[in-house]
């Protein structure tokens, strides 16, 4: 099973993201996304935007994996 890994946060105006990046089973890096935690705070997931360790047990289960598979990838520039 992949593995997601969060990296880091940033808050850009009213706009919260984490840098989430997906691991396949070897370790190797398949993929990255800045995803908007907004979502992740609706649920309960997490109640503050750095709550990084929480974000990533979530992440690194089924619903998470195919959470990460189907958020966007925020642009922040």
């Amino acid at each position: 099973m992949p593995s997601i890994k969060v990296q880091a946060g940033a808050t850009i105006g009213k706009l919260q993201i984490m840098e989430c990046h997906k691991y396949n089973d070897e370790g190797k890096e398949i993929s990255y996304k800045y995803i908007d935690i907004k979502p992740l705070k609706d649920d309960g997931i997490i109640k503050k935007a750095n709550s990084f360790k929480k974000a990533e047990a979530f992440l690194n289960t089924p619903e998470g994996i195919e959470f990460y598979d189907i958020s966007s990838h925020m642009r922040i520039w």
